[in-house]
């Protein structure tokens, strides 16, 4: 009798501190699954936020795609003959060595790093990476681009900084109805045929129209290359972006 009593209370005390455990499981998961909705909250305000005054940076970076591509623009024509269309410009001014450099403002790298941090889906990431990785190569490229080369090298260098700029207000303007609440996702690359890409790279192209007529033919190099990259399947996406 006595051992059946010990077994008896063995067991009983090992039945209440396994429900006492479990209260103790259930109480932290419970803290826990408190803690996570309170952390998706706060995302979800930090993301909002990021998300309003997005716009801001996205203008400041097309302003960069504008002033990149009036110079670029400039320096093409120059070579190529068509120098009268910037007439206003004096025949005895000096030509530069370089083109005149380009940055991203500070505030604009804060803003997209306080954007993406808020991101969940991977389309979205990797789009914004893309931008940024576009940005940073089409910076430097054109910070050291030396215009003293010879024409034609510096022609189809020129042709092809162009283009990067071209890419780089593509990406941009995808994200601009998302920033302004109209559309609830901006992604295209890896979700966009790679010849619907070069299109709207095309496009963009064409938008870079410094405020006069183009002249005849100005155009032609462009709508070549995109063609032969479109043949080829050429990806206009950098290789660590794709899948």
């Amino acid at each position: 009798m006595i051992i059946w009593l010990y077994y008896w209370q063995t067991l009983a005390a090992a039945v209440v501190a396994l429900f006492g455990a479990w209260l103790t499981v259930r109480k932290i998961r419970e803290q826990i699954d408190q803690s996570d909705r309170q952390e998706k909250v706060r995302t979800k305000r930090r993301h909002s936020a990021a998300r309003a005054t997005l716009p801001l940076a996205l203008s400041a970076i097309n302003e960069i795609c504008r002033a990149a591509a009036q110079q670029i623009g400039h320096q093409i024509m120059v070579r190529r003959d068509f120098g009268a269309a910037f007439s206003e410009r004096s025949e005895r001014e000096e030509h530069p060595t370089r083109l005149e450099p380009i940055s991203v403002p500070n505030n604009v790298i804060t803003e997209m790093k306080e954007f993406v941090e808020t991101l969940r889906g991977k389309q979205s990431v990797r789009h914004v990476a893309e931008l940024m990785s576009s940005i940073q190569i089409m910076i430097s490229r054109f910070n050291s681009f030396e215009l003293d080369q010879g024409d034609e090298l510096v022609v189809l260098g020129l042709s092809d900084l162009l283009m990067d700029v071209a890419k780089v207000r593509f990406l941009n303007d995808k994200m601009y109805n998302y920033g302004r609440f109209a559309d609830d996702q901006f992604a295209v690359v890896g979700r966009i045929p790679h010849d619907e890409a070069w299109d709207e790279i095309h496009q963009r192209l064409k938008g870079f129209i410094f405020d006069r007529k183009i002249p005849e033919g100005f155009l032609n190099p462009f709508n070549e290359k995109i063609q032969r990259y479109k043949k080829e399947g050429r990806s206009p996406w950098i290789e660590k972006f794709e899948e």
